[in-house]
């Protein structure tokens, strides 16, 4: 994730760009249609954003899940609230990382879609160690 921010804004939308031409290519192959210039240049600008912001919902998903796996025989009840500062502590960080590089800038509204990847990784988390816990008792 850090490599992430760490690009230029450059460097990050052509990163987008290039994910978001593959998805295309693929969709084109499955429905049969033409890939042409125009239709990809719109694809990209409706699908850029969505892209983008999903992204950030999975990596935070995935950050939390790995949190809680790793923390979750330390504190037992409390690691839940650990899990969820820590990934929300780095989610801060990661937007102030960001207004040092060129070309990109913090965003609080990013802070709070990482947000949801948490609240998703540690809810999920939470299910299957309940479903776990009632399992072996």
């Amino acid at each position: 994730m850090f490599d992430f921010s760490q690009d230029n804004g450059e460097v990050s939308t052509n990163k987008s760009d290039s994910f978001i031409k593959q998805v295309y290519e693929v969709v084109c192959k499955i429905t049969h249609q033409e890939v042409t210039p125009e239709k990809l240049e719109q694809f990209t600008n409706n699908t850029f954003v969505i892209v983008r912001k999903t992204a950030h919902i999975i990596e935070y998903f995935v950050l939390s899940i790995l949190l809680m796996s790793v923390i979750k025989d330390w504190l037992h009840k409390k690691e839940f609230i650990l899990g969820f500062s820590i990934s929300l502590i780095y989610a801060i960080s990661d937007e102030i990382h960001q207004l040092f590089i060129s070309g990109r800038s913090g965003s609080i509204i990013d802070i709070f879609i990482d947000l949801i990847g948490i609240v998703l990784g540690i809810g999920i988390y939470y299910l299957i160690y309940k479903r776990r816990k009632e399992k072996y008792n």
